[in-house]
């Protein structure tokens, strides 16, 4: 009996049931890096980092229902961004967080940056993406993936390693460690 290769076990994350969730997680993880680049060096950045991740996570829960259409497309997008800024922002004033007064927006423009990047990247799938439904039927494509294909997955990670690279090299978490202890 042969044994399984590794170009055995990328067949199977590209072909099998797993492809959808470590496509999923890849839209996560480019969002979590995103939402980091907006926070930037404030003292919110690890909730825009989550707020990016949750905008990168969240479009795929469409896909059962209209997928690529009710969730990956501009108006939803627009309207859930707003809604987290108004939800935070409530939550701030609520539990009289100490947060200064922009820190709802940067972590709604960080939720939108990873469901806009999930949008975008769903766009390079023959598939595509229906980014202006319910008005406009067609959807946009540019079709270099497919969707669940290893490649699609790799350029996404090596996407995401990019912008928390970006991220990292303006901003030094380790030296913050740093200073704080010692």
């Amino acid at each position: 009996m042969r044994q399984p290769s590794l170009l055995d076990s990328f067949h199977f994350v590209s072909r099998g049931r797993c492809s959808r969730a470590l496509k999923r997680s890849v839209h996560a993880f480019i969002g979590f890096a995103a939402g980091l680049l907006v926070g930037g060096a404030s003292p919110y950045t690890l909730l825009c980092g989550i707020a990016g991740f949750l905008g990168g996570w969240f479009p795929d829960y469409d896909l059962r229902f209209r997928h690529r259409k009710l969730l990956h497309n501009v108006f939803m997008l627009v309207l859930s961004s707003y809604i987290v800024f108004y939800l935070v922002q409530e939550a701030f004033r609520r539990l009289r967080i100490g947060f200064p007064g922009e820190a709802p927006l940067y972590i709604a423009l960080a939720f939108f940056s990873g469901w806009a990047l999930h949008i975008l990247l769903d766009a390079t799938t023959k598939r595509g993406t229906y980014l202006l439904w319910p008005l406009y039927g067609k959807p946009l494509r540019i079709p270099i993936f497919r969707s669940s294909s290893f490649a699609a997955n790799f350029v996404g990670i090596g996407l995401g390693m990019l912008l928390l690279a970006i991220w990292l090299s303006q901003n030094n978490p380790l030296e913050k460690l740093a200073v704080i202890n010692g």
